[in-house]
């Protein structure tokens, strides 16, 4: 027994370490990212001729709360501009549109995922500058 409960603690660790770790903090208050085109669904099936897809990105605490849209659009890459501060993890999914209405859209990819992030996982540190020094003289 006690063994299987060792393994089962192993197995769960790497798991959650799988989904949880950064690999790179990036300090900035504007990046860009840029992720492969969606062209199935996510069984691997086609998309139909008339489906067009969509991406939304979301800003999100380290345990993915609290998420923020920052961007949405069909191009396959995005400059971000970060407004809070903080550590954050970025989040993204497809959207198919037929005939311009939402039909389904994917999970939430995370930056923290390497199923998502295949080169590496990261995040992003925003933190507001310090103040201009004032009073600089010579003595």
């Amino acid at each position: 027994m006690k063994k299987v409960f060792v393994v089962l603690a192993i197995i769960c660790f790497m798991v959650s370490a799988a989904y949880a770790a950064v690999d790179s903090w990036k300090p900035a208050n504007q990046l860009t990212v840029a992720w492969d085109a969606v062209t199935t669904h996510g069984d691997g099936s086609a998309l139909p001729e008339e489906a067009v897809i969509s991406y939304e990105i979301v800003l999100a605490g380290e345990d993915h709360s609290n998420p923020v849209v920052l961007w949405a659009g069909e191009s396959l890459q995005a400059t971000l501009t970060l407004t809070q501060f903080g550590r954050f993890v970025i989040g993204i999914k497809s959207v198919m549109k037929v005939a311009g209405v939402v039909v389904s859209e994917s999970e939430y990819g995370w930056s923290d995922d390497l199923l998502t992030a295949t080169s590496g996982t990261f995040g992003v540190l925003y933190y507001k500058a310090p103040a201009k020094i004032v009073g600089f003289q010579m003595q």
